[in-house]
């Protein structure tokens, strides 16, 4: 009987379950390295933070983490108000480096201190009012290019300082209230490109430098009273087509030019308070946009 030969077939190597490439093992070695590494840099901050909310309440500050909630979660805010002296306020702030929200109202800060502000990378709101700046430190500021919100309010601010203010290129929301800011600086102000919200109340501002603002097609918030605008200013008021809250109190607006802001379709919220319009106006005006509310 012929003996059939037949082909033997190697059966596939079986991988054992812990066996990896050397390149997989790199990579987990990398990844367990860079965890490792950031776990022990939180871990040092954490030390440093924890010292630093006994000593800023020590300092008639307050403070909140990002999440209270979770372990190692960095201090996000910080606040010091109405102080002698902004010394012992800045020496708490060297450490914070996640630090996203701070105020410093009423700590007779000079411009010479915000050099001590300038390292706060993460910073998106500021508080600055109620103070002794005058803008010669604005360069120190502009560093903070993260900036969302800042405040100036009650500060001697002028023109000429904020000659550089639109490098803070993502900047929505300035307070300049009660500052000496005037239609010369309304130039300066009108260059920042994400501008929303502009609070100019007790400026110098007149009616020809809201001219200034009507490019910014994300603008929805704007303060100008207690300011010398009149009728003549609101033509240009009228051209904020994302306008949602204007405040006109304290100015000698009228009926006439009340009655330009029915071209606002989006205004939710008008305080006329103190103004020269009167009912008639203002109910023509509420006729004409039902969702607004107005406050006399």
């Amino acid at each position: 009987m012929p003996i059939t030969k037949t082909k033997s077939v190697n059966a596939p190597r079986k991988r054992r379950w812990f066996q990896i490439s050397l390149k997989t093992l790199f990579v987990v070695m990398v990844l367990v390295g860079a965890g490792a590494g950031w776990l022990g840099s939180r871990l040092r901050q954490a030390s440093i933070e924890s010292r630093l909310e006994v000593s800023i309440l020590e300092h008639r500050g307050t403070w909140s983490r990002k999440s209270p909630i979770l372990p190692l979660s960095p201090i996000t805010f910080v606040a010091f108000t109405n102080q002698n002296s902004p010394d012992e306020p800045l020496r708490q702030l060297r450490d914070l480096h996640y630090l996203e929200d701070l105020t410093l109202d009423g700590l007779k800060l000079t411009d010479s201190h915000l050099e001590q502000l300038s390292h706060l990378s993460s910073l998106r709101h500021l508080s600055l009012q109620d103070n002794l700046i005058t803008g010669t430190g604005m360069p120190q500021l502009i560093k903070l290019r993260g900036l969302r919100l800042l405040r100036l309010s009650a500060n001697p601010v002028s023109d000429a300082n904020l000659s550089n203010i639109s490098n803070l290129r993502n900047l929505q929301t300035l307070y300049l209230d009660n500052t000496q800011v005037t239609d010369e600086g309304m130039k300066h102000v009108a260059r920042l490109p994400e501008l929303k919200a502009l609070f100019l109340s007790k400026t110098a501002i007149t009616d020809s430098s809201l001219s200034e603002l009507t490019h910014l097609s994300a603008f929805n918030r704007l303060d100008i009273s207690a300011t010398s605008i009149t009728d003549a200013g609101l033509d240009s008021v009228a051209q904020l087509n994302s306008l949602r809250w204007l405040n006109l109190s304290d100015t000698d607006v009228t009926d006439a030019g009340l009655s330009r802001l029915a071209e606002l379709p989006d205004l939710e919220y008008l305080h006329v308070g103190r103004t020269k319009v009167t009912e008639a106006g203002i109910h023509k005006l509420e006729q004409a946009l039902p969702n607004l509310q107005v406050v006399r």
